[in-house]
């Protein structure tokens, strides 16, 4: 099972269906099709992404899935975040999703999340999410500067009072990707 399938098998453990929620990153589409098929009817999902073909990419992807009023993309970074979504949203949002890094099956590698945008965007999360809401980062040490954002998060994780958390990674493997799943204190 891969860690993206982990962590959506985890985050319906502890909430099967979502009336509002963010994909920080909707890199090849898979979480904001998952996110699609676990919101309720009325509900909205919001995606970024700073790549165009990115949100194309996902876009095609949840093509079947697609209800234009269900759907909204913002070719953004996931730091600006409390700048697209309405304030009429703020303190509704019960997930917001990171699967950090370069876009899976780019050719080019340079563009990846940065660490410094990461952390603005972790910042804005409480201001987002209701009480009790979940926030997934999926981050990738296997390079680099993967391996800054990684060490970057695990110490604004540590400093964090207003969540619970829990990690998720293979400790056999060195630089092994890491899931936490951080949930916003009622």
């Amino acid at each position: 099972m891969s860690l993206t399938q982990m962590c959506h098998q985890e985050i319906i453990k502890h909430q099967k269906i979502f009336l509002y929620s963010i994909d920080a990153t909707c890199g090849n589409g898979h979480d904001t099709a998952f996110l699609l098929k676990n919101t309720q009817a009325q509900g909205h999902v919001f995606a970024f992404d700073v790549q165009q073909q990115a949100i194309l990419t996902t876009q095609k992807k949840c093509a079947h899935d697609l209800n234009k009023k269900q759907l909204s993309f913002f070719q953004a970074s996931h730091s600006k975040m409390t700048a697209f979504i309405p304030k009429r949203f703020y303190k509704k949002i019960d997930l917001i999703m990171f699967n950090l890094g370069y876009l899976p099956g780019s050719q080019n590698k340079t563009i990846c999340t940065q660490e410094k945008t990461t952390l603005l965007a972790l910042d804005q999360c409480s201001q987002l999410l209701k009480p009790g809401g979940i926030v997934s980062v999926l981050a990738y040490p296997g390079h680099r500067q993967g391996k800054e954002e990684k060490e970057s998060i695990e110490s604004w994780i540590n400093q964090q009072t207003l969540y619970i958390y829990t990690e998720h990674h293979d400790i056999k493997k060195n630089n092994a990707p890491i899931l936490w799943l951080l949930h916003l204190k009622k």
